[in-house]
């Protein structure tokens, strides 16, 4: 999908994002709503910047980051309440809440934009809906201070920098968060299980709904689907990031350009051979996870459901709430690429210098010269590489999407055949 969107021009890039971000986005779930068609809206009636673009396409890495851990790296039972706090329904007072906490005070961007945008005569970016949704996944995960106001074991702990950058040098930078923000630890809060069983994490719980004789085969090839996935990944990095390098005028005269330009071409047959051996893998999983969700229906023990209900019931939201980051990060990602395409990139002078000047002002308090200096190095590496985090960013969400209508397919399955045995019961 990525390589021939890239082929096909940025516009219909965006034309494939919003075909994943329907012109009406609200994704909505027992998580709450997110309004992505917001961030669209936003971005091409504001004036022209960079900046925000830059943050929006950061904050759409982040949301799949959160979904790599989610889907990934939390222990995950038929009791567990990390689950029910992160698919909360969203209340204004909960926004509020993460507008005066500690995180966002920290935030480099939000602590200093009205210091920078006072002297570029523009109106801040506020926290949307989408970001403070992000931040509240993101408390009941992580070990954190969520308010100046509380204390506890938690203080030396932050939730993950949001607008860490990925690099190209390290592929899982894209779906997994650094371990440290502005000096304090990031580290996932300890997961019990009091009254079900634990698995490693939803995938794993997920397959642990399937007869037994079909549990082995979907590990193994939940397995080979995602070393292709990451195997397709590598690639579309590798041609990114060359293709970026090539149109760089600094390069414009560079003796590696023709060993630039045969690298990348035979990069991009590799990644059509890479491309279909997903797909198989791909389609391998989806008929073995079909199979497996229709066998469930012959075995339907009140000793069966009475284990799997309460753990389909806890997966069921929490599937929705990746669905819901992964097209919120699209919504992103077609933000950033609507207004860039209309505005370009000819502003970033005149926000770096903005950056300079505040930095020596006398009216700074705390850590805001620290925060400046953090935007100004963030911003230079964040314009050169714009693009190319869309189109990695983009390929992870859309594989997100996919994922997670695969598990749903057993967890709603599970949740199908308990609805009728209660059903059936209450007729008797």
């Amino acid at each position: 999908m990525l390589n021939s969107i890239k082929k096909n021009s940025i516009k219909l890039s965006i034309v494939a994002s919003l075909a994943l971000t329907p012109s009406a986005v609200f994704a909505a779930s027992a998580s709450g709503v997110i309004d992505g068609s917001s961030e669209s809206t936003s971005a091409l009636i504001e004036g022209p910047n960079v900046e925000q673009q830059i943050n929006r396409i950061n904050v759409g890495i982040a949301l799949v980051r959160l979904n790599t851990v989610i889907l990934n790296e939390m222990p995950i039972s038929g009791d567990s309440k990390w689950a029910d706090e992160l698919t909360q329904p969203m209340t204004t007072n909960m926004y509020t809440k993460v507008r005066q906490s500690n995180a966002i005070k920290n935030d480099p961007y939000f602590s200093t934009a009205l210091l920078t945008n006072v002297i570029l005569r523009r109106a801040a970016l506020g926290l949307s809906p989408l970001n403070a949704r992000l931040y509240v996944e993101l408390n009941a995960i992580y070990k954190n201070d969520t308010n100046e106001l509380m204390s506890g074991e938690h203080k030396n702990y932050s939730v993950p920098d949001i607008y860490e950058l990925p690099s190209f040098d390290d592929m899982k930078t894209f779906t997994n968060f650094g371990t440290e923000n502005n000096g304090m630890k990031v580290e996932k809060i300890e997961v019990e299980a009091a009254q079900y069983e634990k698995f490693a994490n939803v995938e794993d719980a997920t397959i642990s709904l399937a007869p037994k004789k079909y549990q082995k085969s979907l590990l193994e090839i939940k397995e080979q689907y995602k070393k292709a996935k990451e195997d397709v990944a590598l690639s579309e990095g590798i041609i990114a990031s060359t293709e970026e390098w090539m149109k760089d005028d600094a390069n414009a005269n560079s003796p590696q350009r023709d060993k630039k330009a045969e690298l990348l071409s035979l990069e991009e047959q590799k990644l059509t051979t890479l491309e279909d051996i997903l797909n198989e893998k791909d389609d391998a999983y989806s008929v073995l996870i079909e199979e497996a969700a229709l066998a469930i229906e012959s075995f339907q023990s009140p000793e069966y459901l009475e284990a799997a209900l309460p753990l389909a019931l806890k997966l069921e939201k929490l599937l929705d709430t990746v669905d819901n980051n992964a097209i919120g990060a699209m919504s992103m990602f077609t933000a950033a690429t609507a207004h860039l395409t209309k505005n370009g990139v000819g502003t970033l002078d005149q926000e770096m210098k903005a950056l300079l000047v505040a930095q020596v002002a006398t009216n700074l308090v705390g850590n805001q010269k620290e925060f400046l200096v953090e935007r100004l190095s963030r911003m230079g590496t964040g314009a050169l590489m714009a693009l190319p985090n869309i189109f990695i960013g983009s390929y992870y969400a859309s594989k997100q999407i996919l994922e997670a209508g695969k598990y749903q397919t057993i967890v709603n399955k599970v949740i199908e055949i308990a609805e009728a045995a209660k059903e059936q019961s209450e007729e008797k």
